[in-house]
């Protein structure tokens, strides 16, 4: 019928809709199968901004799982961000992912878990803040400096607010 052609036009509208913003997303996106054990499977879909953060090709990407692009010694935590996800629905977390060049690169994930029937997906957008930790490292060492030399100085001193009220 009518009715039902009109549906279905809007549906594959609304679908093309969706695969540009999966397509064309500042950020990685990568979508999951989550297994029995609540750890992820390999990558079922992954956006071209993906392949660029990890320097793999789209097919790469697919033959992998979450597992194979997080460093080692970040295992406990995966799996502790896993449960978290099936718990919860959403999560956002740091972590570090290995680039097909070996280099790894800290991010920030914010995952959701998708149920469809007995099958849960993940949808994963995640970011690259190389960017962000090296400013926050910055502040750090800033802010240490500073406080060395208010430790080592004689002297006493005033800090004094643009107000001119003393600080304490």
């Amino acid at each position: 019928s009518m009715g039902m052609i009109q549906d279905i036009s809007e549906r594959k509208q609304a679908e093309g809709r969706y695969q540009d913003l999966f397509n064309y997303s500042n950020d990685a996106i990568f979508v999951h199968e989550m297994g029995d054990d609540d750890l992820p499977s390999r990558n079922i879909d992954v956006n071209e901004q993906a392949s660029r953060l990890l320097g793999y090709s789209r097919d790469e990407l697919l033959s992998l799982s979450a597992k194979e692009v997080v460093p080692v010694e970040h295992a406990p935590s995966m799996f502790h961000h896993a449960q978290e996800l099936a718990e919860k629905g959403h999560l956002t977390f740091e972590t570090e992912n290995i680039r097909s060049d070996g280099r790894v690169i800290p991010v920030e994930v914010s995952a959701y878990l998708h149920q469809e029937g007995l099958r849960r997906f993940v949808v994963s957008s995640v970011r690259d803040i190389s960017n962000r930790k090296h400013f926050e490292q910055e502040l750090f060492n800033k802010n240490e400096y500073l406080e060395a030399i208010l430790r080592t100085t004689p002297d006493g001193f005033w800090v004094v607010a643009p107000d001119r009220a003393i600080a304490s």
